[in-house]
């Protein structure tokens, strides 16, 4: 499914699902809380890039208050638009503010994780990486001990054949 901004619209499904489930919900609340998800999702992987890796799930949740924030200041605007409620506006801009020191916190926590994810990243990478070559040396071992024991056998034989034909050559003398 797409991900849509406010500007395009919102998650047809997951509003008309909640409509049929809750039909006393507001369908312009639920516009403006599936564009939260969508935008949390996009914000999560924009951090990712910035700071070069995956954000944390900390950080995750941050972005999600942040969204939500975000998504019930715009719709408390709207309503004020709609009714000229004063408190309303003023609700939705200390919302605003919210979710600005929301993106701040995430933006700084990912910054101060994404060394120690990068490195946890590179040694996961690293242990995988030893434990092939311990799984490739393992089975090489296996097939030396192998051919060890058939070359040991083969000696073993040659060695027979050669006894056998030393002991025929002293007879015959």
């Amino acid at each position: 499914m797409r991900i849509r901004t406010l500007t395009t619209g919102y998650r047809e499904e997951e509003v008309t699902k909640a409509l049929d489930t809750c039909p006393g919900i507001d369908p312009v609340l639920l516009s403006f809380l599936a564009w939260a998800r969508g935008y949390a999702e996009a914000r999560c992987e924009e951090l990712g890039r910035a700071h070069g890796g995956p954000v944390s799930f900390g950080c995750a949740a941050i972005v999600e208050s942040a969204a939500m924030a975000m998504a019930s200041s715009r719709y408390l605007y709207a309503k004020a638009a709609e009714t000229g409620n004063a408190q309303m506006f003023c609700r939705s801009a200390q919302l605003g503010t919210v979710a600005r020191q929301h993106e701040i916190a995430a933006w700084t926590l990912a910054a101060r994780e994404a060394p120690v994810l990068r490195a946890q990243a590179e040694a996961a990478e690293r242990m995988a990486r030893v434990e092939a070559i311990l799984v490739a040396a393992s089975a090489g071992a296996d097939d030396a001990e192998d051919d060890a024991e058939d070359d040991a056998e083969d000696d073993a034989e040659d060695d027979a054949e050669q006894g056998t034909l030393l002991s025929s050559s002293k007879r015959a003398k």
